[in-house]
């Protein structure tokens, strides 16, 4: 079978020299590759997400209207808002493990934050298993230290998890 690479042993020995020893090897000797490639077309860049901003007054619903405003923007199992006592606050289709958990988190968090003089308030993401991930966004409210969690297939890009953020601040009433 017939190779389907060409190469010219002239310029392969010559540079083999010019390896071997670069001062003796004439500066004609090493030639530069030219690369040629049809470009990329770039793709669509992603909506910029809006901001969000509750219309309620009532913590119930304006917990409710954060979760519809996130499920509108990104693909989630599971969200929930996971209280200072492990409880979810409100929650779509979580389970209760991962709310406990998440509370034991948020609650790790602000004790670290507060001995280490760190922000209390940020974000944590945690790999579930190989096609999971947690994304918590917390919030110190007048209630406690409380998180939003939702339950993606890949982390949120960056500017997606600030906006989630800003919205859940926003909704708990710290921003």
């Amino acid at each position: 079978m017939p190779s389907h690479f060409w190469i010219d042993h002239t310029e392969l020995d010559a540079l083999l020299r010019a390896v071997e020893n670069p001062a003796a090897a004439p500066v004609s000797a090493v030639t530069t590759p030219v690369v040629t490639s049809t470009p990329t077309p770039v793709s669509a860049a992603k909506p910029t997400p809006d901001s969000f901003t509750p219309t309620s007054s009532s913590l119930e619903r304006r917990l409710s209207e954060l979760s519809d405003w996130l499920t509108a923007r990104v693909a989630c199992d599971q969200v929930f808002v996971a209280g200072p006592e492990g409880l979810a606050l409100f929650e779509r289709d979580a389970d209760p493990e991962l709310v406990a958990a998440a509370s034991s988190l948020t609650n790790l968090w602000g004790s670290l934050a507060a001995s280490l003089d760190l922000a209390s308030q940020t974000r944590i993401e945690v790999d579930l298993d190989a096609d999971r991930v947690l994304s918590l966004s917390l919030a110190n409210a007048t209630w406690g230290m409380s998180s939003l969690g939702i339950v993606t297939t890949e982390r949120l890009d960056t500017e997606m998890a600030h906006a989630v953020t800003r919205a859940f601040r926003m909704t708990v009433g710290t921003e």
